[in-house]
């Protein structure tokens, strides 16, 4: 769009110069310049440019004017990391940490510098807003610490290509004369990713004279993690640049009815308004949705359903999506064993993550023998010494596992206790809570190459480990965010699980084996299933989409402070990247089948559900009713318990399908709209028993039992139906209008 966008503006005698086209990456970049050149032909294009190129040209022009200093830029990803746990450890120990920092706070300080450098907000302010636990207020001065260091050193990173000059603007904005007005029309593609940093980018080169358009999609806006945020795309855009004038994009080329009507009625249920409908194309494929329940004890059936993609040769045309990598890990599992060809995108191989190469090394240290090639070993046994963290710094600990290395086979592995305990005697004086950390490891480590484990099961083992290091507890612990806590604890337990299944020592190393191949993230060239992400899959599709970890409480994530929206937008953005087949993993939910089957019943939040929300949300058995119309091009009447977009798509789309609400849903039409007489509960109001509230999907209720605030039991008074909520004006209650203190 963007380049047909601006082929007609030169065509019709636009200057090319002053035109400039904003890309997030290098490859778009390259891609977007490729094709405007073929629309254009021979002649001069407009300028295309990342919008790092552009921060390092700002940046050049500030240092040549003297007013900021010469400084190297240095790409590599390594040196970075060395700078931020230079200045991380400095941190750490002026906060009076008793330990140093763990690898997971160091991977949560590297986030952290990505959520500031995106901003031009004070670190402290970012740091109380993103989740962090409170255990890493440390990254606060560590950050000052690492622009310091990095000033002395004369060093500036990628990320300060926008950072370091867009700071110094925004503290003299005067010198935006230098750069704004240069350009008639700027245009941003994938708008609804950009940060406020690079928006405060894009309006000061704006300035007075330039025109702006931002081409995305906000439904897609899915990268909060680093800086994104969708209201500079739906709400604050309009407020900067006026005026303002929107032209929705909702056709969609890629899948059919059925996936569009389930995204829609999922994503119209955000709390950020306008993200507007996706409308499928008639030509498009007759996109199919399927639902795998998941049944404890039984395995997923991935491996039947792939058996026809694997014999054909296009295993590339699947894909297996989660919300995060540790949801894939079961399925992973069953493709190995399976033999079925995959890789998983955008992480190390199962095996070699520290908290499974610790139980791997543990395993293999009982049995005596590894299915770890040689030169990799090295890794599994710092990571059994740094796994859990033993709070000791990681460079002693290196030293120490390249030491053991060429004792972790035979009968001298019975030496790797007492190296350890060595250790920990040297540095007794100088840190005697780590030297005692380092001594239970030592205990373990004796433990594990004693012999009296040889014949117990893998599962034994493991769990042996884990209690005996306190691994599940110091993990919690020692994550910088609740979130990363739980996907260290998900890998845990599928690696659990899968010691139970297997057995013994022998029995597990076998069943171990073919995953020890995946290791590092570059994907073989042969045929395979790609698993990853959905954030990683966005902007791309394929034939089949299975989607997996739609559990309740695992998506959208039970973890405090997560953004629900963005959740929302998340699950959006991988059920619609399926072309022909779309198959949803879930737990075994007698009432999500019922909502499916029975398109007039209506669950109640009392009825007990373990599949996601979204599921519920997408409300699958109307979409399939209509979908199935749609595709006949016949007409009829559907009966909804919903109507969030339904009606909106036929109107769309123009045909003469009518969507009518069922009994129940007109009722609680009228309810929710009888919110508007009702009042608000006063802020730090507490309900006590027997008070009456309104809701509009539960009617008048009153307080029957006070479980924990704001937690409640509650009795419809209309069928005395008692069911536990959350009662506070952001769950929905109001006051009754009756009992409205009168104005």
């Amino acid at each position: 769009m963007l380049v047909a966008y601006l082929r007609r503006q030169v065509k019709t005698g636009g200057n090319p110069s002053g035109m400039l086209a904003l890309m997030f990456n290098k490859s778009a970049q390259l891609n977007f310049e490729a094709r405007l050149r073929r629309a254009l032909g021979e002649g001069p294009v407009p300028d295309v440019r990342t919008f790092h190129s552009i921060g390092n040209r700002i940046l050049a022009q500030l240092v040549s004017g003297g007013m900021l200093p010469r400084e190297k830029l240095e790409t590599s990803g390594k040196k970075a990391d060395a700078f931020a746990r230079r200045a991380l450890k400095e941190a750490w120990s002026r906060a009076g940490g008793s330990f140093p920092p763990s690898q997971a706070q160091h991977q949560g300080f590297s986030q952290f510098i990505t959520l500031v450098k995106a901003d031009l907000r004070p670190p402290a302010e970012i740091f109380e807003e993103s989740g962090f636990t409170a255990d890493c207020r440390a990254y606060i001065p560590a950050f000052q610490l690492l622009l310091q260091d990095q000033l002395k050193r004369k060093v500036v990173f990628f990320d300060d290509l926008i950072y370091r000059p867009m700071i110094f603007l925004d503290a003299h904005p005067e010198l935006w004369s230098m750069f704004a007005n240069r350009y008639d029309r700027i245009v941003v593609d994938e708008f609804q990713d950009i940060n406020p940093i690079s928006f405060f980018m894009v309006q000061g080169l704006a300035g007075t004279r330039g025109s702006v358009l931002g081409c995305g999609d906000p439904k897609q806006s899915i990268y909060a993690f680093r800086g994104g945020k969708v209201s500079l795309m739906t709400r604050h855009f309009e407020q900067v640049f006026q005026p303002c004038t929107r032209y929705p994009m909702t056709r969609t080329f890629r899948f059919g009815h059925e996936v569009a009507m389930m995204a829609n009625n999922l994503i119209t249920l955000s709390e950020e308004k306008g993200l507007g409908l996706v409308v499928a194309d008639n030509s498009n494929p007759k996109t199919r949705v399927e639902r795998v329940p998941l049944r404890n004890g039984k395995d997923s059936g991935v491996v039947e359903l792939l058996a026809p993609y694997e014999h054909a040769g296009c295993l590339r045309n699947t894909a297996m999506l989660a919300r995060n990598f540790s949801h894939l890990v079961p399925f992973e599992i069953e493709l190995a064993e399976a033999g079925v060809p995959y890789h998983v995108y955008g992480r190390e191989g199962l095996l070699f993550l520290p908290e499974i190469a610790a139980l791997v090394c543990a395993v293999s240290l009982v049995a005596g023998r590894w299915i770890i090639e040689p030169e990799d070993r090295v890794h599994f046994i710092f990571s059994l010494l740094t796994t859990p963290s033993p709070f000791v710094s990681y460079e002693v600990l290196g030293e120490v596992a390249e030491e053991m290395e060429p004792l972790l086979e035979g009968p001298e592995r019975t030496n790797l206790p007492g190296m350890l305990a060595k250790t920990a005697a040297a540095m007794r004086s100088k840190n005697p809570r780590g030297a005692q950390s380092l001594d239970e490891r030592a205990d373990a480590l004796r433990l594990l190459v004693g012999g009296t484990l040889a014949q117990a099961p893998a599962a034994t083992i493991v769990r042996a480990y884990m209690a005996h290091t306190r691994m599940r507890d110091v993990i919690e612990r020692a994550a910088p965010s609740p979130e990363q806590a739980v996907e260290s604890l998900a890998n845990l337990d599928a690696f659990v699980k899968l010691a139970e299944r297997a057995g013994s020592i022998d029995e597990f190393l076998e069943v171990l084996g073919p995953m020890a191949a995946h290791k590092g993230d570059e994907p073989p060239v042969s045929d395979h299933v790609m698993l990853t992400t959905l954030h990683r899959s966005k902007g791309l599709e394929w034939p089949l989409v299975m989607m997996v970890g739609l559990t309740r409480g695992v998506f959208p994530s039970s973890v405090p402070d997560k953004d629900a929206d963005e959740e929302r937008r998340l699950c959006f953005v991988g059920i619609t990247r399926a072309m022909e087949r779309l198959v949803l993993y879930h737990p075994d939910d007698v009432t999500l089948d019922r909502t499916v089957k029975e398109l007039d019943w209506h669950h109640r939040p009392s009825d007990q559900t373990s599949a996601s929300p979204y599921l519920f949300d997408g409300d699958h058995g109307p979409v399939q009713v209509a979908a199935r119309l749609l595709e006949a091009g016949a007409t009829g009447t559907i009966v909804v318990r919903q109507d969030r977009a339904m009606t909106d798509y036929m109107q769309a789309l123009g045909v003469p399908i009518t969507i009518q609400l069922t009994p129940e849903a007109q009722a609680r039409q009228v309810r929710e709209a009888s919110v508007a007489d009702c009042g608000q509960i006063p802020k730090g109001h507490k309900p006590h028993k027997g008070e009456a509230f309104y809701h509009p999907e539960h009617g008048t209720c009153e307080v029957a039992e006070i479980l924990y605030p704001p937690v409640y039991m509650m009795r419809r008074l209309d069928n005395d139906e008692r069911f536990s909520s959350v009662v506070d004006r952001a769950s929905g209650w109001v006051i009754p209008a009756a009992l409205t203190p009168a104005p």
